[in-house]
């Protein structure tokens, strides 16, 4: 799945309009769209008996009017507020005109200079049970809210009542950081696929919890917009070879953990049995003698590489040869030792997938950076990733920042967070949407590395060892929430769904 500028969204819709064979008419798509947020909304709003709307002039409010129309055929008290900024739509007049004139819909106006206080008294006098619809501004915002409409915004957010938005927030922008005054929205319901601005976490509080719905947009259009910026989805998760009948151990690869310094073999551990998840053939596992025990009979079916190194990995000559792919940093520590073996190690001809601590010794030792072998995969939370490129003022700057060093290294990487993000050499970005907050744990990342890892030994590609891990990792977490709830859960649980 694509995500699309404000502009290319416009495009898109003009050629469903145009189309030459099969247009769809600016009213119906218009209808589709109010349909479709109402679906939603008695789905996730189905105690809901009144709702107050507030729509703008411009094509949002008409969807709005769409919805208005259609809820009050649901038996649901209907208010509609007419925001009067600007020379209303084409859509937006005549879903005004197909508005029932029967007491479940109510109208009032806002225009600028009104007393607010006086109008919020008598639209919100019937109880405190409303939930608000924002209607106002859509994508096609292109500048800051600001005045009296910032006084309207904040006058809405301060009602202690769930918001719900149409599209977009009022006032956030879909890919720009939002300045000015913005609806803080409870859910946002936005139309075929998330705004960019969605995955940023300075956006949460505008956006509260999102879903999408698809309309009629023309095929063809979306398949020829170019975007480098897509979410993970079945359109491009890669499919897993079935196993042949005549195969055995060597034909998976074999995989060779990193991982765990004293005090730290849970990391190194949890890492082990996730590649041991992966389907590849052979996982083996370097840490250092005082944890082998628990190694050993923590996952039975890895082996163990011999090392001297009794607390701490220190130098010491790797045959990487043989390693189909190369997972390093879970509990590592950054020993002057260890960053001396990760120096030498990282100067192999291998695939590496680094992690931790071993991200942390490449923020303070650039030159090993400069000796990754293409296609390495770095997979920071945001604290390793602003050690390695500085601070960045919101989601648009890391982003970039993020797309820079992934070309400018020729690394994958990718960035832990509530929309994992993945950026690959070549400049495509992807958004995972699985997962919970219930996997902000210790633990979840070096399972992370493991699976990945394990993936990448098994044959797939870098990319799409990227996708398939990040996507099942966070699916196994949405499992064991659902299964255990999001706070009792650990990582180790995420194991058994993988």
């Amino acid at each position: 799945m694509k995500i699309f500028s404000p502009t290319q969204i416009r495009q898109i819709e003009e050629a469903t309009f145009n189309h030459p064979t099969h247009p769809v008419p600016y009213l119906a798509l218009m209808e589709e769209a109010g349909a479709a947020f109402t679906e939603l909304f008695l789905t996730d709003y189905s105690v809901a008996e009144k709702v107050t709307i507030f729509c703008g002039s411009g094509n949002n409010g008409g969807d709005g009017l769409v919805a208005a129309r259609l809820m009050s055929m649901e038996g649901l008290d209907v208010t509609v507020v007419q925001v009067k900024i600007g020379s209303p739509t084409v859509g937006y007049q005549e879903n005004l005109k197909r508005l029932p004139k029967h007491e479940k819909v109510a109208q009032y106006s806002i225009n600028k200079g009104d007393d607010l206080s006086t109008i919020f008294k008598e639209i919100f006098k019937n109880g405190r049970d409303h939930v608000i619809v924002d209607a106002i501004f859509g994508i096609g915002l292109n500048r800051p809210i600001t005045g009296y409409w910032a006084t309207l915004v904040e006058k809405i957010n301060t009602q202690g009542l769930d918001i719900v938005a149409l599209d977009i927030p009022s006032g956030m922008f879909a890919n720009a950081p939002t300045e000015g005054a913005a609806i803080k929205a409870t859910t946002t319901y936005t139309f075929h696929s998330p705004k960019l601005s969605f995955f940023f976490p300075e956006n949460q509080d505008f956006i509260g919890d999102w879903d999408y719905a698809d309309i009629s947009l023309d095929e063809d259009a979306i398949a020829s917009t170019p975007s480098n910026i897509n979410i993970i989805s079945d359109e491009n998760l890669p499919f897993i070879p079935k196993r042949p009948t005549f195969s055995h151990k060597g034909t998976y690869g074999n995989t060779l953990i990193i991982a765990g310094q004293y005090g730290m073999a849970g990391a190194a551990l949890l890492a082990t049995r996730a590649a041991l998840r992966s389907g590849c053939g052979k996982v083996t596992v370097l840490t250092p003698t005082c944890n082998q025990t628990i190694l050993q009979l923590g996952a039975p079916e890895a082996l163990l590489l011999p090392t001297t190194s009794e607390r701490y990995l220190a130098s010491m000559s790797v045959f990487t040869g043989i390693y189909s792919a190369i997972g390093v940093g879970p509990g590592l520590g950054k020993h002057a030792d260890t960053v001396k073996f990760l120096r030498k190690l990282c100067k192999s001809n291998a695939k590496f997938v680094l992690d931790a601590d071993a991200i942390n010794i490449l923020a303070e030792n650039p030159d090993i950076i400069e000796s990754l072998p293409k296609n390495t995969i770095l997979t920071p939370h945001p604290k390793e990733f602003e050690r390695l490129v500085g601070t960045w003022r919101n989601g648009f700057e890391r982003i970039e920042l993020q797309k820079a060093f992934s070309r400018t290294h020729g690394v994958f990487i990718i960035y832990k967070n509530a929309h994992t993000c993945i950026t690959i050499p070549s400049g495509k970005v992807f958004f995972n949407i699985t997962g919970n907050p219930g996997m902000a744990k210790g633990g979840t990342g070096d399972i992370l590395l493991g699976y990945l890892t394990g993936l990448l030994a098994r044959g797939l590609t870098p990319t799409d060892a990227c996708l398939f891990a990040v996507y099942m990792h966070g699916l196994a977490g949405d499992a064991v929430a659902e299964e255990k709830g999001m706070e009792s859960m650990k990582a180790g649980d995420l194991l058994d769904w993988l």
